[in-house]
């Protein structure tokens, strides 16, 4: 899977995720919320108008505020949690309903 945009037009109010040189996903931008480097990653938070929030790490789509839950609802229904790499907050917002002992989020990027 290659996310390079060499030799592809670039157009700055959208963002491309490319499968294949024929396939992939894109968003037109409402607006860009957050864009830094960790120590690890180019981390990107843009809005769309049809997914609202969408959480990017080196240009590849993590979640998205619309279709998290079917990610995140698999992963938390045990006693005691550990939510490794958890910084979109996603599998957290499903605990809520969920009766655990604990919960342990560790997370390497401390700016997500």
């Amino acid at each position: 899977m290659s996310t390079k945009k060499e030799n592809r037009e670039v157009d700055p109010s959208e963002e491309r995720e490319y499968h294949s040189p024929s396939s992939g996903i894109f968003f037109k931008l409402k607006r860009l919320l957050y864009r830094d480097k960790s120590d690890y990653q180019k981390i990107e938070v843009i809005e769309n108008e049809y997914f609202g929030r969408v959480l990017l790490l080196d240009d590849l789509v993590q979640t998205s505020e619309r279709d998290e839950f079917f990610y995140h609802e698999m992963l938390v229904h045990p006693q005691s949690i550990l939510v490794i790499g958890g910084g979109d907050g996603g599998a957290l917002k499903e605990l809520k309903s969920v009766k655990a002992k604990w919960v342990f989020i560790p997370e390497i990027h401390y700016n997500i």
